[in-house]
């Protein structure tokens, strides 16, 4: 379970809060305590507005690594199995496995590109192409989770801004009415001394 913070500050946010990502994810714990520190004066609902913002950050982040893992793996059984008019080559298709997260201007990447086109005739964007075809309906799932997200953090954040927007307004209505109040007190006492 997600540890609670300890912070004074946000004592409201663990009274409040609905999940605890139980995956050890401490990015989500950093977006939603950065945009808990983001509120001016939070309450429940502004709390767990954010809650739900946060969530949503991670959700599009996870789907995109899921999109990404999709076509790797595509792309090492391609490679491992008989594919692109040659046979199977476990070898490259290890080697393909260690490189996909290295830089692609590394001497390993490079190396592997060279070994691919020698040995599969085909390039990394080939590669990733046919992967990518492959798997296109699987990967429109995961675009579409990733649109409802994007979708649902619009609409969270036109209420949190609606929610934010309504104490302004409010505060703006004291200032002015103890504004007011002040001149109106300044016009009795002149008009006492006249």
């Amino acid at each position: 379970m997600t540890v609670l913070v300890e912070d004074e500050h946000l004592k409201l946010l663990n009274k409040v809060r609905t999940v605890h990502m139980d995956e050890g994810n401490f990015e989500y714990e950093e977006v939603l305590q950065g945009l808990y520190y983001e509120l001016e004066n939070p309450t429940v609902l502004s709390v767990l507005l954010i809650e739900q913002i946060a969530q949503g950050f991670f959700w599009i982040k996870r789907h995109t690594q899921d999109k990404e893992s999709l076509v790797h793996a595509r792309m090492i059984d391609l490679i491992r199995t008989y594919s692109f008019n040659k046979q199977g080559n476990a070898p490259l298709a290890e080697q393909l496995s260690n490189v996909l997260g290295k830089d692609s201007y590394s001497d390993e990447y490079e190396l592997f590109v060279a070994e691919l086109k020698s040995i599969k005739g085909i390039t990394m964007n080939e590669l990733r192409s046919k992967a990518t075809s492959d798997r296109i309906d699987k990967l429109k799932i995961l675009d579409d989770l990733i649109h409802r997200q994007v979708q649902n953090l619009r609409h969270l954040q036109k209420s949190l801004d609606a929610v934010d927007f309504k104490k302004r307004i409010v505060k703006k209505m004291d200032l002015e009415l103890e504004r007011i109040e002040s001149e109106n007190a300044k016009l009795l006492i002149e008009t006492k001394n006249a």
